[in-house]
């Protein structure tokens, strides 16, 4: 395992540091992004510009050009909204660990999104049957969207389609 992908929340960070004390964290982007709204003084008037210079940090062509996004923001907003900045660069390294992958990785790596939304597919679908016979017809069920997901030409999000990481 190279990287796992979490929302940041306090008890899991821990749970990860310890249980796979080796393996690189990322914390989703887009929670961090949202997170910063509830630190925003001035909403009406800086909320766009601040979430459009905060999210250019993710859209960087590399690393490095993430940390100088970084400083522009830094620059730019510390005089206006000096807890939002404090937030948002609180832990930022622990966000961009998905430049350290390759360049077509980074839209699947930086977020939790894809993941959930496959998840939320996965439970939609069992809610559709409303009711199992055991626990074991939910698991076949739950196995078979995986597989057909990957007979599809996809695999599940975050992985690149090779055998060792499909579900046969």
């Amino acid at each position: 395992m190279e990287l796992i992908i979490c929302d940041g929340s306090t008890g899991l960070v821990e749970a990860i540091s310890w249980v796979y004390p080796k393996v690189k964290r990322q914390n989703c982007s887009v929670h961090k992004l949202r997170n910063i709204s509830k630190y925003i003084k001035n909403k009406k008037v800086h909320r766009r510009d601040l979430y459009r210079d905060a999210s250019a940090v993710y859209k960087a062509k590399g690393y490095m050009n993430a940390i100088d996004r970084i400083e522009t923001f830094i620059h730019k907003w510390q005089s206006k909204e000096s807890k939002t900045v404090k937030n948002f660069i609180t832990n930022i390294d622990d966000t961009l660990r998905f430049f350290e992958f390759e360049k077509n990785l980074w839209s699947f790596l930086k977020s939790t999104n894809p993941l959930e939304s496959y998840l939320k597919e996965i439970r939609r679908r069992v809610w559709l049957v409303d009711s199992f016979r055991d626990e074991r017809s939910c698991e076949t069920l739950i196995f078979a969207l995986v597989k057909r997901y990957n007979n599809q030409g996809r695999t599940v999000p975050l992985f690149k389609k090779t055998k060792s990481t499909q579900f046969t």
